[in-house]
Order: structure tokens, then C-alpha cells, then sequence
């Protein structure tokens, strides 16, 4: 099987004027099995290729369509860069140990000698696994794993707010649960949908006993809002059929949701732990009016007394 492949895998680099043969078409397709070997070789080849045509497409035609090309270039050849300084590293490691036993022993082996025992040790070293557990090699992982992330400094400027853009000429995109592309939005109804779902409801949340207790959380309420749940997703499925309207619908649906949530997760209820984990901006808001009122009796408290103090002079 192995061979198999292989012949495979060189047959699709062959050119397509050695006469391979044409697929056959959906409802024509031989039964393969009973083709000789070499005409299944032949038609496995045609597919392998085609993928290898496809994989390889941005990679041949790109310098000429996308500016990041180059950075991808960049990228690449760094990245092989320092795969030949990590082995050099390496070598020269195991050379530096050997050198120092030789002293040891005083032996003066020749130089070809020499190199081919760094590299029987090397090869014996890294097939067994006993290269990676090396002080020695860690360090140098280190060294050069440092040097590649250095390497990164050309993409630092596509982090700088509009840049990307700037360079790229698009905008940031996600996908349905259909595989329609559509704009990012983090705020929007599947991520409240995801976080309700999972670290609220869900069965390793960590408010999943506090939520479970009857005395503080009724059964019915939690029900409501879990159907709400399951109901929303319908509507997250459905709106996306008429895109002009999706932003409104969801967002309609989300603060429903957020709504009903208020209504089960209460201050009287809930813990306060629970409490702003599901309504941060509130807690925020309360905590800035108490603060705004408890500064505003202090400055009426103030006035009184300065005016009691005048009123006694």
C-alpha cells in the first residue's frame, strides 16, 4: 500500500503528455476494481494532481494578484531558515561534547571521521528521542524559536488599526452554520446565543449548581428561558435568508433574550458572582450611581455644616 502510494504521488508531478486518460463523467464511472493496475494508477493520478493544482494555485499565481505574497515568502523562508540554524545548532552541540571527550581520552580522530560521528550520533540521538530531552537542545529550541518569532516583525504593522485594511483591500469576515460568508459581529446573536448556551446554561458552567437550586431558581423560569434559547437559533437559522433585514431581527431577538434573562437572574435571586457575570455593564452602572450619590451627600453634608458654621459667626 505504502509503494502504492508513493507511485502515486510521483505519477501526479508527470507531465499530461504521457496520454493519462480522461475521468469518466457522474453515472459512466468503471467499476475500478476490475481495471488493471496501472489504469487505476493512471485515473488516482488525475485526481491527485487536480488536488496538488488546486492546494498549489495561490502559491503560483499569487505574487502577481496579492501584495501579502511577498510577506508569505518572507514567512516561509524564515521559517526554513531557522529549521537549517537549529540543525547547525544541534550539530555543532554534539560536536563541542565530542571534542571534549576526545580531550578526555586524548584521542585525535581525523576530520571526516570526526563529522560522520556527529552525525551517526545525531541520527541515533533524534530516531530514538533522546535529542529532545537534552538541556542542550531545549536551549537551542529556545534560541531559535526567539529568532523566528523576531522574524514576525514585518506583520507587526497589520496590527495597527486601519493598516490591515489599508494593505489588504478587505474586511474581516465569518461564516453561518450554513457556510454563508457574512461581516464579523461579536456583539451579535450567535456569540449571546454561544455564551448563554455554554457559560450560563451549559453543564460545565460554573454556576451550573447555583442555577440548579430550587430555592433561589424555579424550575419553570429556567425552562422558559432555555426554550427561548433553542427558539432564538431557529430564528439565527432563518434570518439569514433575507440579509437586508438580518441585523435588525437578531439584534430585536438578542435583547428579547437579554430581557428574559433579567428576569430569571435577578439581585434578589442570584449571587452576586452570578449576577455580574451575566450583567457586567449594569453592575458598572450601579456601582458608578452609588458612587455619583454617595460624593453628592458628602458635598450637601459639606454645605450644611459650612452653613451652620456661618450662621454661628
Amino acid at each position: 500500500m505504502a509503494v502504492r502510494c508513493a507511485v502515486i504521488l510521483l505519477a501526479a508531478f508527470v507531465p499530461s503528455t504521457l496520454g493519462a486518460p480522461e475521468m469518466p463523467v457522474a453515472g459512466q464511472a468503471a467499476d475500478t476494481a476490475e481495471l488493471p493496475l496501472l489504469e487505476r494508477v493512471r485515473r488516482q493520478t488525475l485526481e491527485v494532481r487536480a488536488t496538488v493544482m488546486a492546494v498549489t494555485y495561490p502559491m503560483r499565481t499569487g505574487s502577481s494578484k496579492n501584495r501579502l505574497f511577498a510577506l508569505l515568502t518572507w514567512d516561509t523562508s524564515a521559517f526554513w531558515c531557522c529549521a537549517a540554524l537549529f540543525l547547525l545548532m544541534s550539530l555543532l552541540s554534539i560536536r563541542a561534547e565530542e571534542e571534549l571527550r576526545e580531550k578526555l581520552l586524548g584521542e585525535t580522530p581525523g576530520l571526516v571521521s570526526r563529522v560522520l560521528q556527529v552525525l551517526r550520533l545525531f541520527v541515533i540521538d533524534f530516531v530514538t528521542g533522546q535529542f529532545w530531552s537534552t538541556w542542550q537542545s531545549q536551549i537551542t529550541f529556545a534560541v531559535v524559536k526567539l529568532v523566528f518569532m523576531l522574524s514576525s516583525i514585518p506583520f507587526f504593522i497589520f496590527t495597527l488599526g486601519p493598516m490591515s485594511t489599508l494593505f489588504t483591500h478587505t474586511d474581516a469576515t465569518a461564516y453561518t452554520r450554513n457556510g454563508t460568508v457574512v461581516g464579523v459581529d461579536p456583539n451579535g446573536l450567535s456569540a449571546y446565543l454561544s455564551w448563554i448556551k455554554e457559560d450560563v446554561l451549559g453543564p460545565y458552567s460554573k454556576f451550573k449548581a447555583e442555577l440548579e437550586d430550587e430555592s433561589q431558581f424555579h424550575p419553570k423560569s429556567l425552562a422558559k428561558l432555555r426554550a427561548a434559547v433553542r427558539e432564538a437559533e431557529g430564528v439565527l437559522a432563518s434570518a439569514w435568508r433575507r440579509p437586508a433585514t438580518v441585523m435588525k431581527v437578531t439584534r430585536a431577538k438578542r435583547a428579547e433574550l437579554d430581557a428574559l434573562l433579567a428576569t430569571v437572574v435577578t439581585k434578589e435571586a442570584a449571587s452576586a458572582a452570578l449576577y455580574r457575570h451575566c450583567f457586567p455593564d449594569q453592575v458598572i452602572v450601579d456601582d458608578y450611581k452609588r458612587r455619583v450619590k454617595a460624593e453628592a451627600d458628602e458635598m450637601a453634608a459639606e454645605m450644611r455644616v459650612g452653613q451652620v458654621v456661618s450662621g454661628n459667626l
